[in-house]
């Protein structure tokens, strides 16, 4: 008699597999909300010697709106007296990065901070991606600003530090002149997939996954924001921060910072940075950097995932006269994370940029 059967038996060991497979991943996905609970509170409990210090405590800065090139509003801080720093912040993030380079060296500089655009206070234009030459852009309107007759020494961490290359490429004649030193902090000057860690894999997906994503959240900013406020208070997201930004001894008033800062940049804005870090494919030459002569400091975290230090020391062959700090045992906020000494440096890099002690 013939088999009406459709499909291979119960008792199939192909199937048999497959089911328990099933079942040990949905297992193992069940225990992932328990074990990030755990580790989040493990990581809770250990010694804070940053407990108290509130980031974003105001300081006394002078608040002040700039018209930028294309008439956005780029919201900038002022505070403290001497030399100028001008201190350009990361993704996602804003002035108040800075906390600990305004509240400790305020005495001794005249310190020049902004939001770039898309970040918190300043404008979010509405249209294409934020390329980095628009950022550059809205660095010149801050310095024709701030320093229209005074030497600067510039401070870049991450998507900053990329800014300041791209402006120091378009605007070449300020260095030297208006420009005495630059900082390069947990930053890059070739593309992202080349920066971050396991961005080979990026290259592949970018296209048909990664920007429609972002380009999604720009087009549903209340989704992408509604989102964002579900995540960024659990568990999983402070493991993610420790593991993937920080170094083993991570403060945690620092770590629950980053969360802070992640809910005062709309998604939109976030996304509209991304999507120009992502589209940049070119190189930004360190050559003239290199032939102006002004003293260049290049500091990143040994466990920097997101600027790997492999790229600092390139830029640094790059920058053979630069001066180069590879920061034991810290991730991509190595400047928060070794605040005492990053401040240290940065007055040793502007003792050189203007000639005094």
């Amino acid at each position: 008699m013939k088999d009406n059967t459709d499909g291979p038996p119960s008792n199939d060991p192909t199937r048999s597999h497959r089911r328990r497979n099933l079942l040990l991943a949905l297992g193992l996905a069940s225990m992932v909300p328990l074990v990030s609970r755990v580790a989040a509170e493990w990581l809770r409990r250990m010694e804070d010697p940053e407990a108290g210090e509130v980031l974003s405590e105001p300081l006394g800065e002078k608040g002040h709106y700039v018209s930028s090139f294309d008439g956005a509003r780029i919201y900038t801080e002022e505070l403290g007296s001497g030399h100028t720093l001008v201190l350009v912040h990361g993704w996602f993030c804003n002035t108040d990065m800075w906390h600990y380079q305004k509240k400790l060296l305020a005495d001794r500089f005249r310190m020049v901070c902004f939001d770039q655009r898309g970040h918190r206070r300043s404008d979010c234009p509405d249209g294409e991606p934020f390329t980095l030459e628009a950022l550059a852009r809205d660095l010149k309107a801050v310095l024709d600003e701030y320093a229209p007759d005074e030497l600067v020494v510039l401070v870049g961490h991450s998507m900053g530090g990329m800014s300041i290359l791209k402006f120091l490429q378009l605007f070449g004649e300020e260095m030297g002149t208006t420009v005495k030193g630059v900082a390069l902090v947990d930053t890059t000057n070739v593309p992202m997939r080349a920066t971050l860690v396991g961005g080979a894999a990026l290259g592949p997906l970018q296209k048909p996954l990664v920007e429609p994503l972002f380009r999604f959240m720009t087009e549903h900013p209340r989704l992408a924001d509604g989102v964002k406020e579900a995540l960024v208070h659990t568990a999983p997201f402070l493991l993610a921060t420790r593991y993937l930004g920080y170094g083993s001894g991570a403060s945690l008033t620092q770590m629950e910072y980053i969360q802070e800062m992640a809910q005062k940049t709309s998604m939109k804005g976030a996304c509209q940075a991304g999507l120009g870090l992502l589209c940049e494919d070119g190189e930004i030459s360190l050559e003239p950097l290199r032939r102006s002569g002004i003293p260049v400091m290049i500091w990143v975290g040994e466990k920097d995932k997101l600027a790997r230090p492999e790229v600092s020391i390139r830029m640094k062959e790059c920058l053979p006269d630069a001066e180069f700090h590879l920061v034991p045992d810290t991730g991509h906020p190595s400047y928060m994370e070794e605040y005492r000494k990053f401040n240290d440096a940065l007055v040793e890099l502007a003792a050189r940029a203007f000639g005094s002690r």
